[in-house]
C-alpha cells in the first residue's frame, strides 16, 4: 500500500463535484444541466460558469455555490451530504446570493432586478424524509399574493452507474460507493462486502471503457478515479471504526486499483500522445510525471492528498 493511499484525508464532496464541473466541456455540461432539469437545450447553447467560494456565517467554512447560466437560464448546483430542517431556507440564501452575485440588472434609477437560478440539491445519502422538492413560500406584508421559490431534489441513490453515465451525470459518479453504506451500517454477510467490490471493480472497468471510447479524457478519469478511491476509504474507514467491516484489506485493493492504475494507462493523456507522435521516449516519461504531479497538486488542494 503507497504512502499517499494511506494518510487520513478529508474530502470535501463540493470540492469534487466543482473540479468536474469546470473540467467538463460545453456539450457535456449541457447534457448535464438538461438531464438534471430537464431541459432541452442545443449543442451549440451558450454556457458560462459562475463558481463562487464564499464564507458560511454559522460555521465560519469556506464554501463552493456552483452557478451556471446557459445562454439566459440559470441554474444553482449544490450538494449535501445528509438532509436537514433548514435546508429549503439555505438554498432560498444561495440563490440570493447568486443572483446579487451574477444577474444584477439595474433595470430603472428606483428599480434593481435580479434573477433567481433554477436550483438542484444532490443528497449523497437518502435517509430521513425523501422530498421531490424543496421549497420556501414568499409573501410580502400586507399582500395576499405569494411567490415559491422551489429546489429539485436529486437522490444520487436513485441512479445505477450506469445511468450516471448515460445521462452525463458524471460530477456525481464518485460518490456512487456510498449507496452501499446503509449495508454497511446494518448486519450483513462477508459475501455482501465481496459483492459490493465487485459491483465497484464493475463500474471502474467501465470508466475505464468510456476513456477508450472518448468520452471522457484521460485526466477526468483520472481524477474521478482518484475521487471514487477516496470516498470509498473514508467510507470504508467510518464503518470500520462502528465494528461493520468484515475485510478492510480487499476494499483496499479496490482502492489501490483506482489510485494505481491510472497511472500506467500513459496513452490516453493527451501530453503523451503528443509526446509518443514525435517519437520521444523522455517525453512520454516527463509527461507522465507532470501529469501525477499536476493531480496530485490538485488533490491537496481540495483536501485530498
Amino acid at each position: 500500500m503507497s504512502e499517499k493511499t494511506l494518510k487520513k484525508e478529508t474530502v470535501r464532496y463540493d470540492g469534487i463535484t466543482k473540479h468536474l464541473l469546470d473540467n467538463m466541456n460545453d456539450r457535456m455540461m449541457i447534457q448535464f444541466i438538461n438531464s438534471t432539469f430537464d431541459r432541452k437545450f442545443s449543442s451549440d447553447s451558450v454556457v458560462v460558469r459562475l463558481a463562487s467560494e464564499t464564507t458560511d456565517e454559522e460555521t465560519r467554512q469556506k464554501r463552493c455555490d456552483y452557478f451556471i447560466k446557459i445562454n439566459d437560464d440559470f441554474f444553482l448546483i449544490e450538494i449535501q451530504s445528509y438532509e436537514d430542517d433548514e435546508m429549503a431556507i439555505r438554498i432560498f440564501e444561495y440563490g440570493s446570493r447568486g443572483a446579487m452575485l451574477h444577474s444584477l440588472n439595474k433595470s430603472g434609477s428606483d428599480t434593481i432586478e435580479l434573477q433567481l437560478p433554477e436550483p438542484v440539491v444532490f443528497y449523497l445519502r437518502k435517509e430521513g424524509t425523501v422530498h421531490d422538492r424543496l421549497s420556501v413560500k414568499i409573501r410580502r406584508t400586507g399582500s395576499e399574493e405569494t411567490f415559491d421559490y422551489e429546489a429539485k431534489v436529486v437522490y444520487i441513490e436513485d441512479y445505477d452507474f450506469d445511468s450516471l453515465m448515460e445521462k452525463n451525470m458524471l460530477p456525481l459518479v464518485p460518490f456512487y460507493p456510498m449507496r452501499y453504506e446503509k449495508m454497511l451500517k446494518r448486519k450483513h454477510s462477508e459475501q455482501d462486502e465481496k459483492d459490493m467490490l465487485t459491483d465497484l471493480n464493475t463500474c471502474y472497468e467501465k470508466l475505464k471503457k468510456a476513456v477508450q471510447n472518448k468520452i471522457i479524457g484521460g485526466s477526468y478519469f483520472q481524477y474521478m478515479s482518484m475521487s471514487m478511491s477516496n470516498v470509498l476509504k473514508g467510507m470504508i474507514e467510518r464503518m470500520k471504526q462502528q465494528g461493520h467491516v468484515y475485510n478492510e484489506e480487499e476494499a483496499k485493493k479496490v482502492m489501490q486499483k483506482m489510485i494505481d492504475e491510472p497511472m500506467e494507462i500513459i496513452d490516453i493523456f493527451g501530453a503523451l500522445k503528443e509526446s509518443r507522435e514525435e517519437g520521444r521516449e523522455e517525453g512520454r516519461v516527463a509527461g507522465r510525471e507532470a501529469e501525477q504531479q499536476r493531480i496530485a497538486s490538485t488533490l491537496k488542494s481540495m483536501g485530498m492528498s
